[in-house]
């Protein structure tokens, strides 16, 4: 079968380098699912790849797309996990085992799939496979805590941002949030932000005046926002780096390693599904969705495209004045 996906034969600028193309489906054998795609999000990984700079790394050429949602259209074999019409997110990709989302159809593995509750709206959908697990594991994997513990991060109004707000509180711990603008305090505040910040140098005295330090800081940025992201630690804190919006290097100075004892690590959700347990990884997202579905929460949409407009929508997500997400939808031609 014939299908349109966006792909990249070479390396470079995402709006210079993808494109529409028809390719041949994977071959549908006992055990796979073909499923139809319904909405795909841009994400910072989908514009590294194009430009060869992501950790995983297929072989051009590529079909993209970290993430989406779909419907399962039919199943081979006898399949006890997914079932036709089911709603997906196919969330197990590495580069020996990529499966590109920006596409009309895919035929992947059923083991491969997460099947998502009806309920949860599609837009919502397409954009479970990524942030809200990296959210979920930042605040789980690096520190433990007790009711009321702070935590701080940057990078706050990003979906993974927005996600560790939501996730925080339904931990029970109170959520810091360093912003570089200072027109999404208001907005955060909101979300459940217990304490939101403009950044500024030496910004990290007034997170410690009213925290006292944290044991955990989180970093999607980089640069000098990274630096007092890094100073409101306490001693024998630690911080996460999971993204680097900025571009620019994390800095640590001699002091907080000699006399604070800080830590200094970094995650990316796919190396995390790479070294963990199949079965375990399909829980942690079965427990994600029964928290979401039972309290729901909405991340900005700035804008949807047709697949055919997949150009304007890369530019259309390049843009500093974007807020919210920008999703493909693979029904949709014009």
């Amino acid at each position: 079968m014939i299908t349109k996906a966006a792909i990249h034969s070479r390396y470079g600028d995402a709006h210079d380098v993808v494109a529409i193309k028809e390719v041949q489906l994977a071959p549908f054998n006992s055990g796979t699912v073909l499923v139809k795609m319904i909405y795909s999000p841009i994400n910072p990984a989908d514009i590294n790849m194009c430009e060869g700079k992501y950790y995983v790394q297929p072989k051009l050429p590529c079909q993209l797309g970290n993430e989406g949602v779909g419907i399962v259209e039919d199943v081979s074999g006898n399949n006890q996990t997914v079932h036709k019409g089911d709603h997906v997110i196919i969330p197990f990709k590495s580069k020996d085992h990529w499966i590109g989302s920006w596409s009309q159809r895919v035929v992947v593995d059923a083991e491969d799939c997460v099947v998502i509750p009806k309920e949860i709206d599609l837009k919502q959908a397409s954009m479970l496979t990524i942030n809200p697990p990296t959210a979920y594991l930042l605040l789980t994997q690096f520190k433990s805590f007790k009711k009321g513990d702070w935590v701080v991060q940057n990078a706050a109004n990003s979906s993974v941002g927005r996600w560790v707000i939501y996730w925080a509180k339904q931990q029970g711990l109170k959520i810091a949030n360093i912003v570089r603008n200072k027109d999404q305090i208001n907005q955060l505040n909101q979300l459940g932000s217990d304490l939101t910040i403009e950044f500024e140098p030496r910004c990290a005295n007034k997170v410690k005046e009213v925290t006292g330090g944290v044991s955990l800081a989180l970093n999607g940025v980089g640069g000098q926002i990274a630096i007092e992201t890094l100073r409101t630690l306490r001693s024998n804190g630690v911080m996460v780096t999971y993204g680097a919006m900025s571009k620019e290097p994390v800095q640590v100075g001699n002091a907080a390693l000699i006399y604070k004892t800080v830590s200094v690590t970094g995650f990316n959700r796919t190396k995390w599904l790479e070294t963990t347990d199949r079965k375990a990884v399909k829980l942690m997202y079965n427990k994600i969705l029964n928290i979401y579905k039972s309290k729901s929460i909405s991340i900005p949409i700035a804008k949807v495209f047709p697949f055919s407009k997949i150009k304007d929508a890369i530019n259309f997500s390049n843009s500093e004045s974007r807020q919210g997400k920008v999703l493909i939808d693979w029904r949709k031609s014009n």
